[in-house]
Protein backbone atom coordinates (compact mmCIF):
# COMPACT_ATOMS: atom_id res chain seq x y z
CA UNK A 1 0.00 0.00 0.00
CA UNK A 2 1.33 3.25 -1.00
CA UNK A 3 1.44 5.72 1.70
CA UNK A 4 1.61 9.28 1.18
CA UNK A 5 3.82 11.77 3.33
CA UNK A 6 3.81 15.45 2.75
CA UNK A 7 7.34 17.58 3.68
CA UNK A 8 5.54 21.72 4.16
CA UNK A 9 7.22 24.87 4.53
CA UNK A 10 3.65 27.10 5.88
CA UNK A 11 4.72 30.89 6.20
CA UNK A 12 3.53 33.60 8.10
CA UNK A 13 1.90 36.47 5.96
CA UNK A 14 3.91 39.39 6.06
CA UNK A 15 6.34 37.94 7.96
CA UNK A 16 9.85 36.49 7.34
CA UNK A 17 8.79 33.39 9.05
CA UNK A 18 8.24 29.97 8.26
CA UNK A 19 7.09 26.65 9.98
CA UNK A 20 9.18 23.14 8.30
CA UNK A 21 7.24 19.79 9.11
CA UNK A 22 6.27 16.71 7.93
CA UNK A 23 2.43 14.93 7.89
CA UNK A 24 0.35 13.06 5.94
CA UNK A 25 -2.46 15.09 5.91
CA UNK A 26 -1.65 19.17 4.83
CA UNK A 27 -5.10 20.58 5.23
CA UNK A 28 -5.58 19.66 8.36
CA UNK A 29 -2.14 20.74 9.19
CA UNK A 30 -2.70 24.09 8.74
CA UNK A 31 -5.95 24.72 10.12
CA UNK A 32 -4.60 23.42 13.28
CA UNK A 33 -1.66 25.83 12.51
CA UNK A 34 -4.02 29.10 11.91
CA UNK A 35 -6.56 27.63 14.85
CA UNK A 36 -4.37 29.18 17.69
CA UNK A 37 -3.18 31.89 15.75
CA UNK A 38 -3.52 35.33 14.99
CA UNK A 39 -1.64 35.02 11.78
CA UNK A 40 -2.89 34.40 8.30
CA UNK A 41 -0.71 31.61 6.84
CA UNK A 42 -0.58 30.13 3.44
CA UNK A 43 1.49 27.12 2.08
CA UNK A 44 4.67 27.97 0.37
CA UNK A 45 6.06 24.54 -0.68
CA UNK A 46 4.31 20.84 -0.21
CA UNK A 47 6.13 18.15 -1.25
CA UNK A 48 4.61 14.19 -1.51
CA UNK A 49 7.01 11.74 -0.69
CA UNK A 50 6.12 8.03 -1.06
CA UNK A 51 8.08 7.13 2.24
CA UNK A 52 8.64 8.82 5.88
CA UNK A 53 11.65 8.16 6.34
CA UNK A 54 12.99 10.09 3.46
CA UNK A 55 10.77 12.74 3.96
CA UNK A 56 12.09 13.13 7.71
CA UNK A 57 15.42 12.94 6.68
CA UNK A 58 15.24 15.77 3.93
CA UNK A 59 12.95 17.69 7.06
CA UNK A 60 16.06 17.63 9.15
CA UNK A 61 18.66 18.63 6.22
CA UNK A 62 16.11 21.76 5.65
CA UNK A 63 15.63 22.64 9.15
CA UNK A 64 19.07 22.51 10.06
CA UNK A 65 21.01 24.16 7.03
CA UNK A 66 17.91 26.93 6.82
CA UNK A 67 18.24 30.39 8.89
CA UNK A 68 16.79 29.79 12.16
CA UNK A 69 14.05 32.10 13.57
CA UNK A 70 14.80 33.00 16.83
CA UNK A 71 16.49 29.40 17.49
CA UNK A 72 13.16 27.97 17.52
CA UNK A 73 13.80 24.57 15.89
CA UNK A 74 10.85 23.86 13.12
CA UNK A 75 10.18 27.66 12.95
CA UNK A 76 12.18 29.51 10.21
CA UNK A 77 13.58 32.73 8.24
CA UNK A 78 11.35 32.90 5.31
CA UNK A 79 14.10 33.55 2.40
CA UNK A 80 15.37 32.52 -1.01
CA UNK A 81 17.71 30.40 1.27
CA UNK A 82 14.60 28.40 2.22
CA UNK A 83 13.22 28.11 -1.02
CA UNK A 84 16.89 26.57 -1.95
CA UNK A 85 17.00 24.04 0.20
CA UNK A 86 13.48 22.92 -1.00
CA UNK A 87 14.48 22.89 -4.34
CA UNK A 88 17.03 20.08 -3.75
CA UNK A 89 14.39 17.98 -1.83
CA UNK A 90 13.56 15.38 -4.26
CA UNK A 91 9.53 15.31 -3.51
CA UNK A 92 6.71 15.48 -5.79
CA UNK A 93 5.37 19.17 -6.24
CA UNK A 94 1.93 18.32 -4.58
CA UNK A 95 0.76 22.00 -4.68
CA UNK A 96 -1.94 20.80 -7.68
CA UNK A 97 -2.84 18.48 -5.47
CA UNK A 98 -4.92 20.40 -2.34
CA UNK A 99 -5.00 23.55 -5.56
CA UNK A 100 -3.05 25.82 -3.84
CA UNK A 101 -2.07 28.74 -5.84
CA UNK A 102 0.39 31.79 -5.43
CA UNK A 103 -1.54 35.51 -5.32
CA UNK A 104 -1.71 35.33 -9.78
CA UNK A 105 -3.35 32.04 -9.78
CA UNK A 106 -0.33 30.32 -10.71
CA UNK A 107 0.49 26.73 -8.95
CA UNK A 108 4.46 26.94 -7.76
CA UNK A 109 6.56 24.35 -7.90
CA UNK A 110 4.94 22.57 -10.65
CA UNK A 111 8.16 22.35 -12.91
CA UNK A 112 10.88 22.26 -9.88
CA UNK A 113 11.04 18.17 -9.78
CA UNK A 114 12.75 17.85 -12.68
CA UNK A 115 15.92 20.11 -11.82
CA UNK A 116 15.79 18.88 -7.94
CA UNK A 117 18.44 16.30 -7.83
CA UNK A 118 20.82 17.85 -10.12
CA UNK A 119 21.48 20.08 -7.48
CA UNK A 120 22.30 17.87 -4.70
CA UNK A 121 25.34 16.69 -6.80
CA UNK A 122 28.67 18.43 -7.00
CA UNK A 123 28.92 16.75 -10.45
CA UNK A 124 25.59 17.46 -11.47
CA UNK A 125 24.24 14.28 -12.41
CA UNK A 126 20.67 13.97 -12.00
CA UNK A 127 19.56 11.48 -10.35
CA UNK A 128 17.32 8.52 -11.86
CA UNK A 129 14.56 7.34 -9.08
CA UNK A 130 12.99 10.92 -7.82
CA UNK A 131 11.73 10.18 -4.57
CA UNK A 132 11.84 6.46 -4.27
CA UNK A 133 14.96 5.09 -3.04
CA UNK A 134 16.12 1.98 -4.46
CA UNK A 135 18.21 0.29 -2.05
CA UNK A 136 19.22 -2.67 -4.25
CA UNK A 137 21.67 -5.44 -2.99
CA UNK A 138 25.27 -4.84 -3.39
CA UNK A 139 26.76 -7.27 -6.06
CA UNK A 140 30.55 -6.40 -5.37
CA UNK A 141 30.64 -3.28 -8.03
CA UNK A 142 30.59 0.29 -7.42
CA UNK A 143 29.25 2.24 -10.67
CA UNK A 144 30.76 5.19 -11.60
CA UNK A 145 27.22 7.23 -10.55
CA UNK A 146 27.13 5.71 -7.32
CA UNK A 147 30.72 6.66 -6.43
CA UNK A 148 29.87 9.94 -7.47
CA UNK A 149 26.92 10.11 -5.43
CA UNK A 150 28.55 8.67 -2.24
CA UNK A 151 31.53 11.05 -2.65
CA UNK A 152 29.53 14.05 -3.45
CA UNK A 153 27.18 13.43 -0.06
CA UNK A 154 30.27 12.51 1.84
CA UNK A 155 31.83 16.02 0.70
CA UNK A 156 28.88 17.22 2.21
CA UNK A 157 28.81 16.14 5.42
CA UNK A 158 26.30 12.86 5.25
CA UNK A 159 26.36 9.59 6.64
CA UNK A 160 26.38 6.32 5.49
CA UNK A 161 22.67 5.83 6.97
CA UNK A 162 21.62 9.64 5.41
CA UNK A 163 22.95 8.63 2.21
CA UNK A 164 21.54 5.00 2.35
CA UNK A 165 17.67 6.95 2.90
CA UNK A 166 18.59 9.68 0.66
CA UNK A 167 19.90 8.10 -2.11
CA UNK A 168 18.62 4.41 -1.59
CA UNK A 169 22.03 2.82 -2.31
CA UNK A 170 22.62 -0.09 -0.44
CA UNK A 171 24.96 0.20 3.39
CA UNK A 172 27.08 -2.64 2.20
CA UNK A 173 28.10 -0.55 -0.70
CA UNK A 174 28.12 3.16 0.58
CA UNK A 175 30.48 1.27 3.46
CA UNK A 176 32.31 -0.62 0.77
CA UNK A 177 33.22 2.54 -1.14
CA UNK A 178 34.17 4.07 2.36
CA UNK A 179 36.78 1.63 2.78
CA UNK A 180 37.95 1.56 -0.58
CA UNK A 181 38.69 4.95 -0.13
CA UNK A 182 40.27 4.50 3.53
CA UNK A 183 42.64 1.74 2.27
CA UNK A 184 43.91 4.21 -0.84
CA UNK A 185 44.35 7.10 1.60
CA UNK A 186 42.07 9.26 -0.80
CA UNK A 187 39.64 9.57 2.09
CA UNK A 188 40.46 12.72 3.18
CA UNK A 189 40.68 14.50 -0.43
CA UNK A 190 37.20 13.27 -1.26
CA UNK A 191 36.06 14.85 1.92
CA UNK A 192 37.64 18.03 1.29
CA UNK A 193 40.28 17.95 3.78
CA UNK A 194 43.71 18.48 3.54
CA UNK A 195 47.29 17.79 4.79
CA UNK A 196 47.37 14.34 6.71
CA UNK A 197 45.83 12.94 9.64
CA UNK A 198 47.14 13.48 12.82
Amino acid sequence: METREYLYCIELLGGDVAKVGITNNPGSRIQSLMAGSPFTMKFRHLLQFSRRDVSSSWERHIIANADPHKGRGEWVKCNAKLDGLFAKAPGRCAMKDFNITDDVGRIPCVIRSAESNSAILVHGLSMPHGDQPRAQDFEGIVSDYERTVIHARLRGGYGVEDIHVMDGLALDLIRAEISQLTRRGTLRRVLGLRGNAA
